[in-house]
This record gives structure tokens, sequence and C-alpha cells, in this order.
């Protein structure tokens, strides 16, 4: 199968098999990890179905999930929100 710009491995494991928890499977049937960031137009040999109500769902309406959001997610939290005590945030 070939990926699609802003894919992970999670959406092609979803994509193609239905399921999320396929997706060591699939990385390790392509000697990826789970967080590698996949080549657009890339091709990735798949693995067994496990859910093929899900992956007819995706096909019959044309999904194509793409959940890559390519930004840094210490970018992402920042703020009070996000500090933590005697870490990045000082009580005087």
């Amino acid at each position: 199968m070939k990926t699609k710009d802003n894919q992970s491995l999670v959406d092609i494991a979803v994509q193609s098999t239905g399921s999320v928890s396929a997706l060591f499977r699939l990385a390790k049937t392509n000697g990826k990890s789970v967080t590698d960031t996949l080549n657009v137009g890339g091709t990735l040999n798949g693995v067994d179905v496990d859910k093929s109500d899900v992956v007819t769902y995706f096909s019959d309406k044309g999904l194509i999930p793409a959940t890559k959001t390519g930004k840094n997610i210490n970018t992402l939290y920042s703020g009070i929100g996000s500090m933590s005590v005697e870490e990045n945030f000082t009580v005087e």
C-alpha cells in the first residue's frame, strides 16, 4: 500500500486492517518504529485484516486517515496550564 501526505503508521494500520492493534505487526513487517515518519508515496507491506467491516467502511466512504500534525508536541503545549511546580514553574 502507498502512503499519503500526513499519514502515520497508526493511520495505515486502521485503514488497512481495521484496528490499531495491528500497529506493531505492521511496524515489524516493514522494519519500522511505530513513531517513524513515513515518506509520502512510500510503499508498505500489508498484514492480515483484523476487522473487515472497518476496512470496508473506510473504503466505501473513500476515507483516508491522515492524523500526523507535523508540529512539535513541545510547541503545542505552553503556558500556565502545562507547567509543573518546581520543574518549569517556581512558586515564591
